[in-house]
């Protein structure tokens, strides 16, 4: 907006305006701007600080950034209070708020150093003047940005500094460009090609320099769990440098200088502790099945992708930004457990959205009419498909292993061909001394088959209520084999009277703690190779 507002005022000065028509104006324009650019919350946050500042000059009043930007963040509230729990909200004005608090100070501190070039070298000091201003307010954007980061994605990157300092001189063409573009457009395709190339040509430079330093190795550092007592440390280590880096002295240099490096420790600390914990989620995706298993060294498992019948939307709607979210951005296996549409309609169109580099689906797979298309696209797409059957393993070399029990040749000779849910795959996965038992939509013929015969391979730390939690979903056989200490029902609003209290006995009866995606929201376990260190989920409704 302030590159826009820099324009507009190049603009305005061709037409000899005065000050005053060229404030009006802006108000407006900077209106219109903010809604053709798609009026995202950022956008809306500076669109209105920019308004209030600029109303205060056209009222001869002092305008105050912060009191702006607080402003901005009561309109946007009043409208829609939960946009605080936004994430663009939190980043946005999370970024604008350090920039605005310690941006000033960050430079006075890294122009100390140099201040004898200022007289005697100029040009040097106007470079690196540049240079350095540019640090200040990328740095002072990460003091609230990096938690939020870590909170909200378990990650937060080292590189986004020097790539901010790296793309800013191309963004001001590249918008002006646009601008041009835009103006010129409604005149004719031929007279708006040279500006097209001309933003094209920026943009392209502006993603080539991003993806330059994502690939630097370590620019994301990846967490664990993020409890509040490291919150709680990283903001008693900001109050510290606030108090102290600033002092031009060497004391108060020293005393922020070993702060931020006590602070780097127990961030990397953080990261090294929690450096092998895999993260289990079961994903609220309505009367579906989803589930992440997020493990170690960049191993990203999706088993099923749930959607309803004429509409696959959860897959982008639902999936997409969860995953995104967790810091997936792209799918090592895709699992699914057979072929109905609220185990894989979900995938459909993830597929067109994501990187999925490979499919795991049980042998006889493609049956269903969904299960055809999903086939297709995938070959379309030139995924890979592996079919697997009792007796196959795959160890993914970062400690998680999972073993495939069922399909086995003697349940396809007695399962009726007509029922698709007895076909699904019943896959075991091992974490150190934790495992999970993953059961697609199997009913009570195949359990109490599973509990005659794989007794030993069924039991697990976490069960996934088959069918979810249908009133034959809990065989006793069954239950007693697996001999689980979690149970995680995916179920939705539904006409089925899913999960049937028969089921929801079960396992309260064996004294399993369960939970269900309709009440519990998106269900997360944190687990180690020792054991699960914690849950995360709405505890409201937990059957106990």
């Amino acid at each position: 907006v302030v590159v826009f507002l820099s324009i507009l005022t190049a603009f305005f000065k061709l037409f000899r305006l005065s000050k005053r028509k060229q404030l009006f104006l802006s108000v407006f324009m900077v209106v219109f701007f903010v809604i053709f650019t798609g009026a995202s919350v950022s956008a809306i946050r500076a669109g209105i600080a920019s308004v209030l500042a600029i109303s205060a000059q056209l009222f001869y009043k002092r305008s105050d950034p912060l009191t702006a930007l607080s402003e901005a963040a009561a309109v946007l509230c009043i409208f829609e209070p939960h946009v605080v729990l936004n994430v663009s909200f939190e980043l946005s004005f999370g970024a604008t708020l350090g920039i605005l608090l310690f941006s000033d100070r960050i430079k006075e501190t890294l122009q100390h150093p140099i201040e004898n070039l200022k007289e005697k070298r100029k040009r040097i000091w106007k470079f690196l003047n540049a240079i350095i201003e540019q640090i200040a307010v990328g740095l002072a954007a990460q003091v609230f940005v990096i938690p939020i980061m870590i909170y909200q994605f378990q990650t937060v990157s080292l590189a986004s500094v020097i790539a901010t300092v790296a793309i800013t001189p191309f963004l001001t063409p590249a918008l002006a460009g646009g601008l041009l573009f835009c103006a010129v457009g409604f005149l004719g395709k031929a007279i708006s090609l040279p500006f097209a190339g001309f933003v094209f040509f920026f943009a392209k430079a502006m993603l080539w320099v991003s993806n330059l330093f994502a690939a630097i190795p370590f620019s994301n550092v990846s967490y664990g769990m993020v409890t509040p007592f490291l919150l709680l440390l990283y903001a008693l280590f900001i109050l510290i440098v606030t108090f102290s880096c600033f002092k031009r002295n060497k004391t108060g240099l020293i005393f922020s200088i070993c702060s931020m490096l006590c602070l780097v420790l127990i961030l990397f600390g953080n990261r090294y502790i929690n450096r092998d914990t895999l993260r289990l989620s079961f994903i609220n995706v309505g009367q579906g099945d989803c589930a992440l298993i997020k493990a170690p060294k960049n191993c990203d498992i999706l088993i099923d992708a749930g959607g309803k019948e004429g509409d696959c939307s959860v897959g982008i709607d639902t999936i997409r930004p969860y995953l995104l979210q967790s810091g997936v951005y792209d799918i090592e296996y895709a699992v699914i457990s057979h072929g109905h549409i609220d185990h894989l309609g979900g995938m459909l169109t993830l597929m067109d959205a994501m990187e999925i580099k490979n499919f795991i689906v049980p042998e006889g797979f493609g049956r269903t009419e969904e299960a055809k298309e999903l086939l297709k696209k995938a070959a379309q797409k030139n995924i890979p498909v592996l079919r697997i059957q009792n007796g196959d393993t795959y160890d993914f070399l970062n400690g998680l292993k999972l073993f495939c029990i069922l399909p086995d040749t003697l349940t396809n000779k007695y399962i009726d061909a007509e029922n698709e849910n007895n076909h699904s795959a019943v896959i075991k996965c091992t974490y150190g001394n934790t495992s999970m038992l993953f059961t697609g939509d199997i009913e009570k013929e195949v359990m109490d088959y599973l509990g005659e015969n794989y007794k030993s391979a069924l039991r697990a730390d976490i069960l996934k209520v088959p069918h979810h939690g249908a009133k034959t979903s809990v065989s006793a056989s069954f239950l007693t084999a697996v001999k689980p200490t979690f149970a995680s029902i995916p179920v939705g609003k539904n006409i089925y009277g899913h999960p049937h209290q028969e089921a929801l006995n079960a396992l309260k009866n064996e004294r399993v703690i369960t939970y269900r995606t309709d009440i519990n929201r998106d269900i997360t376990f944190y687990i180690d190779t020792e054991k699960i260190k914690g849950i995360v989920a709405d505890e409201t409704g937990v059957l106990k």
